[in-house]
């Protein structure tokens, strides 16, 4: 191998990539990868390609690359939450809630977003409302996204009705309608309300 041409052919690659022909960039980088993973430009190609090979949900890609991307320090969550969230868009659910929980065992940048597939995965897949009642209950707590802490109030309701908690779902529900009067999460606590004032 010829060290200049792997140094030149990372630059070309990271040119790709900051001129926007991300496709060019990642088939060369994917036709190479042992190459790059070797050059000064590694971490930023492998990187790329990792992020690349995850929005165009390719896990055995995404795998390849983040294989070489795990000898640099500091990406073991990054890997983690990116491979979990691979197996969660594939329906390897039981795979996914492996990193996920491992994930929400520490602080991190992808601790929240961890726990929200696993209430998901608790809620609709497990059908475990004991479990889904601790991550939505954790996530209400934690959560400043306005998007999520609905959407976990509106299902932690959901399940208090299920079990025949009508106050406390009611209660929720008035909670999430004071503070965001409008839209569609709004709009299904309204619809909620009336049923449990005809129960």
């Amino acid at each position: 191998r010829n060290d200049f041409s792997a140094e030149a052919m990372s630059i070309r690659i990271l040119s790709l990539y900051y001129t926007g022909r991300d496709n060019e960039a990642y088939e060369l980088s994917r036709r190479n990868i042992r190459t790059v993973s070797e050059t000064q430009n590694a971490e930023r190609l492998l990187l790329l390609s990792s992020t690349k090979a995850f929005n165009d949900n390719d896990l055995s890609q995404f795998n390849a690359f983040s294989g070489h991307l795990a000898k640099f320090r500091g990406y073991d969550d990054f890997i983690k939450y990116h491979s979990s969230e691979l197996h969660y868009r594939q329906g390897a659910y039981s795979r996914a809630a492996q990193g996920f929980v491992q994930l929400t065992e520490t602080e991190n940048p992808y601790h929240l977003r961890s726990l929200k597939r696993l209430a998901e995965i608790n809620l609709f897949v497990n059908r475990n409302r004991t479990a889904a009642e601790k991550n939505l209950n954790e996530l209400i707590l934690h959560d400043t996204d306005i998007q999520i802490l609905n959407w976990s109030t509106l299902n932690l309701a959901i399940i208090y009705l299920e079990t025949g908690r009508t106050d406390e779902a009611e209660a929720l529900l008035n909670d999430l309608l004071r503070k965001n009067p409008r839209g569609l999460m709004s709009n299904q606590a309204r619809n909620l309300i009336e049923y449990i004032k005809e129960l």
